[in-house]
């Protein structure tokens, strides 16, 4: 699937360090929910050792990912987040 990102997801992530390589990891591996119409993407804890062994992922890329949300409308990327 091909995502547009909008403007306020560019700058959001440009000020937080967040990479499309990033974003598309979550997409792809992440749990999705559905709230007010928009596509909430997170990585579950429970798939921490399967990022590590399947993907090669190291351990910091990792701890990011796990915190790292993306809220996904009509294709576009509209924000991503880290949790605390």
């Amino acid at each position: 699937m091909r995502l547009k990102y909008s403007k306020h997801a560019e700058h959001r992530m440009q000020n937080r360090a967040i990479a499309r390589d990033m974003i598309e990891v979550v997409l792809d591996w992440g749990h999705r929910r559905h709230h007010a119409g928009a596509c909430i993407c997170e990585i579950a804890k429970k798939d921490i050792p399967y990022l590590r062994q399947e993907l090669r992922l190291p351990t910091r890329v990792v701890d990011k990912l796990t915190r790292l949300r993306v809220v996904v409308s009509d294709r576009t990327v509209v924000t991503a987040m880290y949790r605390h």
